[in-house]
């Protein structure tokens, strides 16, 4: 399998062309950064005072950093969680295996008299036909 030659795209930030090269199937996903950055900086500016580009992309920068720390430790939250739920699933899996394994096994229906000693093959009770 050939490796794909990274494209070249150019963004623009904040009325500010950036050069880039990456990879095609990527593409989306910078052009969709450039959009939500371009939004978010936006939206700072008609909230705070600033003096130029560099404070709004400050301002953004420490957003995005607070909103993926607390995702992270909310994704290692559920980890937490969830890894003794999948550990006791798969116990009662097992246990439900055990118990179906049981079940389909063939029972032995030849059942030996006291008195004669011999195996015979009689239904039990509760399986003979009615």
């Amino acid at each position: 399998m050939e490796k794909e030659e990274p494209i070249h795209i150019r963004l623009a930030i904040l009325q500010r062309q950036i050069d880039l090269w990456v990879r095609k199937e990527h593409e989306v996903y910078y052009r969709e950064a450039e959009k939500r950055i371009n939004e978010k900086a936006t939206e700072f500016a008609k909230k705070w005072n600033y003096i130029d580009h560099q404070d709004l992309l400050s301002k953004l920068l420490i957003e995005l950093t607070v909103n993926y720390i607390a995702k992270e430790e909310k994704l290692n939250g559920y980890e937490e969680n969830l890894i003794p739920r999948i550990e006791k699933l798969v116990r009662l899996a097992d246990q439900m295996n055990d118990a179906l394994d049981c079940l389909c096994q063939e029972p032995d229906t030849s059942e030996t008299t006291p008195a004669e000693g011999k195996a015979t093959t009689e239904k039990p009770e509760l399986l003979q036909d009615r």
